[in-house]
């Protein structure tokens, strides 16, 4: 009976003596989040393209660290200019890379309209499935070949960030007169330029309807007169 009461005294010591998760695992977990980052940038239309170019050339400065994915750049009919740039940074250096340049955009008398961070872990469902076929499929594979859920995905060891770029004078009264303004001169442009769209469609049917009467005045009244002669009068 003793020996009984020793052993299951052991198998309990046993069971207990596992740790739970510490927190070198739960940090790896957290490490899998992938992030995105977007920012919106208010600054007048003249400094856009030059704020989206520092943004750029910031980007190819960090070498393989950071790479354009995308860009964009439109001037509508009020000659408001609109752009975005696409970019993907080591995670790493992603947050301090979107503060740097939020402080560049200030610097070019820019405001920062809206910032947003989001998170998203990729170890879903369907991630989960792909990790299980790629481990049913590592056993085929060459003995010195790495499987490719050991791999750290590329939307973890990447952010993307997002720059777009809107025009605007900024924040305050004299933002709002200054945009007010802007407004202004941009809708006299819209109707002198409709105007004079207006009057280059309607000219030449004017002009072609003064020739005719011109023709009609100097050359059609007396050849009418001359084939056409009135009848004498009583």
């Amino acid at each position: 009976m003793r020996w009984l009461v020793i052993g299951l005294a052991c198998v309990l010591l046993a069971g207990c003596s596992k740790a739970p998760d510490g927190p070198g695992e739960v940090t790896a977990r957290a490490g899998t989040l992938a992030f995105a980052y977007q920012f919106t940038f208010r600054l007048p239309s003249a400094r856009i393209a030059d704020a989206q170019e520092a943004a750029a050339q910031a980007c190819e400065r960090l070498g393989v660290g950071c790479r354009i994915t995308g860009m964009t750049y439109r001037v509508d009919d009020a000659a408001r200019v609109s752009a975005s740039l696409d970019l993907r940074v080591a995670s790493s250096g992603a947050r301090a890379f979107g503060r740097r340049s939020v402080q560049q955009v200030e610097q070019a008398g820019g405001v920062l309209a809206q910032a947003e961070i989001s998170g998203t872990d990729p170890t879903d469902a369907k991630a989960q499935a792909a990790d299980a076929a790629d481990r049913n499929d590592a056993e085929t594979q060459p003995a010195g070949r790495t499987p490719a859920a050991s791999v750290v995905p590329a939307n973890v060891a990447t952010t993307p960030i997002r720059f777009t770029y809107v025009a605007g004078a900024g924040v305050g009264l004299r933002a709002r007169l200054g945009e007010a303004a802007a407004a202004g001169y941009a809708s006299l442009n819209w109707t002198l330029g409709n105007a004079l769209t207006l009057l280059a469609y309607g000219i030449p049917p004017f002009v072609l309807l003064f020739l005719v009467a011109l023709f009609w005045h100097r050359v059609g009244r007396p050849l009418h007169r001359r084939l056409f002669p009135p009848p004498p009068a009583g």
